[in-house]
């Protein structure tokens, strides 16, 4: 029986844990990431770049914050996959961004609009309701909930592991703020140390550059990744996730040995 010969280990990850098992999962799959990005991002970030630098930075950046709630979804998609098989279609990913978009980012978008109506009261209910929706995309995309229902279930589980979401929220807001700023300044600095042009602006007096957009670009694959890895986590401190998969598959492995 499949009871008999089960052999699951549950294991507390730490939220550090979880991220540097992110920084793994991007190396190992950076070419489908690679590929992912020649089309999810590359495009976004020079509309966002244009934005920016020819009309207004502040213009250049919300579009960056809107569109990379969007440029995240393949990341994810491919990231829920490759947990479980080797074989992930681009092809298949594209599709099903397109298919579920439209439900992640009204999620995405109802979370924000919650955010910055608690913000603009009082600092402690945004700050409170920015992590109750710090799954929300997660739910929506992975669960396949209608988005009312997503938020719900989104809140419950950053509920029931409100520590993990709130470190990992500050981690993960701290580390792209910190992309931004080191690509600015490594940016500027190959400017002007090795080919000898003059510097551009930093980032705090021109509001924004060409590095400083990239920077936060490139985050977005190890954000959406850290983002769904910590999601598994709480969804195995809580409701025994591993477990439930594991079990299944081995059912799966069972019906296709009696089938042959």
């Amino acid at each position: 029986m499949i009871a008999e010969r089960a052999r699951v280990v549950v294991r507390r990850r730490g939220v550090l844990d979880v991220l540097d098992l992110a920084v793994r999962f991007v190396t190992h799959h950076a070419g489908p990431f690679a590929r992912l990005s020649a089309w999810a991002i590359l495009p976004a970030a020079s509309l966002c770049w244009a934005l920016g630098s020819q009309i207004s930075w502040w213009l250049g950046w919300t579009a960056a914050i809107t569109l990379g709630a969007f440029a995240e979804i393949p990341f994810l998609l491919h990231a829920s996959q490759a947990v479980f098989t080797d074989s992930v279609s681009t092809r298949g990913i594209a599709r099903q961004t397109a298919q579920h978009a439209g439900g992640v980012l009204g999620a995405r978008l109802l979370g924000a609009c919650a955010i910055a109506m608690g913000a603009t009261f009082l600092v402690l209910p945004g700050f409170w309701l920015a992590i109750a929706f710090f799954y929300v995309a997660e739910v929506r995309l992975l669960e396949r909930l209608p988005v009312s229902a997503a938020i719900v279930r989104a809140q419950k589980i950053a509920s029931a592991s409100f520590g993990e979401a709130l470190a990992g929220w500050v981690f993960l807001l701290a580390f792209q703020a910190g992309a931004v700023l080191v690509f600015d300044l490594a940016g500027r600095s190959i400017v002007v140390d090795l080919l000898q042009f003059e510097a551009p602006e930093p980032l705090w007096e021109s509001g924004g550059s060409l590095f400083a957009m990239a920077g936060f670009w490139a985050f977005v694959p190890f954000g959406a990744t850290a983002r769904f890895l910590l999601y598994l986590d709480a969804r195995t401190r809580t409701e025994g996730w591993d477990v439930q998969t594991r079990f299944f598959a081995m059912a799966q492995r069972d019906l296709e040995e009696e089938a042959t």
